[in-house]
């Protein structure tokens, strides 16, 4: 079979490698620069940052056999940090959870995966006309496909997808986050590596350089905000919200945010999925679509995989 998969992201590049490996042949469409998706890497100045997927959690045994040679050929590490629960009153609780990261950045999962296909990059696709034919925003043909398959967030992919198989979600499936990044040349050791925060703004804060196979002097921290907060200031540019959540790292950490040699702010429009699908993917034989991601499950690294396993297992089958 000849497949177009929309997005290079873990579940885009999870499908791709199947069906490869199953002798079809596969083609990836990414609107970014490179394959990643929410498992994202920025470098710049010095710094690199994750910020999007900052580490994933590996609690079924399918996800724990995947890894296993992947940790064992270092592209993936287990995390063996400080991870705490910051509490309203400052109180740091110790946080016991394994967590992975793939090395050197989260992005090199996705990239080594998708060696073997072909990746057509900064493509961005336009909503499905016909069964079977892709064509990009420009309107320039991409191809005829036995199959399209989406790994696009819920909400673009059902605009993908229109009525030639309408996608049904609540209007909440999938809320969007602000990440802002900040690299210091010199800053203070906050005592934890990962802090989970009880606060209005800030939901996370990452110390990225202490992650295993970080290089550079220099401390980045990456800090998410909530989702609640951020959603209903989704359409606000980064800029405008950047100094709200360098204020709320400042007075969480005490360390100064306007010491930073490097700041910026990435607006995720959806970041976070809130349910899922029953049967953890899209598959429309009928006019030759199919979805799949983390949205499908319930959200996560982990669940990508497990969407993505599920479709190729249909669409191989």
């Amino acid at each position: 079979m000849d497949i177009a998969i929309i997005g290079a992201g873990l579940a885009g590049v999870m499908v791709a490698r199947r069906l490869h490996e199953a002798g079809h042949a596969v083609t990836l469409f990414e609107k970014s620069r490179g394959a990643g998706g929410r498992m994202a890497t920025r470098r710049t100045e010095g710094f690199a940052f994750d910020h999007g997927a900052p580490y994933f959690f590996a609690e079924s045994a399918g996800f724990r056999a995947f890894l296993a040679p992947r940790i064992k050929s270092g592209l993936v590490a287990r995390w063996r940090g400080r991870f705490v629960r910051l509490t309203a009153d400052e109180t740091a609780h110790a946080v016991d959870q394994e967590r992975f990261v793939t090395v050197p950045a989260m992005n090199a999962l996705c990239k080594t995966l998708a060696e073997d296909t072909p990746l057509r990059t900064q493509v961005q696709i336009a909503p499905i006309q016909k069964p079977h034919e892709l064509h990009d925003s420009d309107g320039n043909a991409l191809g005829r496909f036995d199959w399209i398959v989406s790994t696009a967030p819920g909400p673009q992919t059902a605009a993908l997808f229109g009525d030639l198989a309408p996608v049904a979600l609540a209007p909440d499936h999938m809320t969007g986050g602000f990440t802002t990044m900040l690299g210091f040349t010199q800053a203070p050791e906050p005592g934890w590596d990962v802090a989970e925060v009880d606060h209005p703004i800030i939901a996370s804060i990452i110390r990225n350089s202490a992650k295993p196979g970080r290089t550079g002097d220099g401390a980045a921290f990456v800090i998410h905000a909530r989702s609640d907060w951020s959603e209903p200031r989704i359409d606000e540019p980064p800029e405008a919200v950047q100094p709200l959540l360098a204020d709320a790292f400042t007075r969480i950490t005490g360390i100064d945010a306007g010491a930073a040699a490097y700041a910026t702010t990435h607006r995720w429009r959806y970041a976070h999925a809130h349910a899922g699908l029953p049967d953890g993917c899209i598959f429309a034989p009928e006019v030759g679509l199919a979805a799949c991601g983390d949205w499908c499950v319930g959200g996560g690294v982990e669940a990508a995989f497990h969407s993505a396993s599920a479709l190729a297992d249909h669409l191989t089958e």
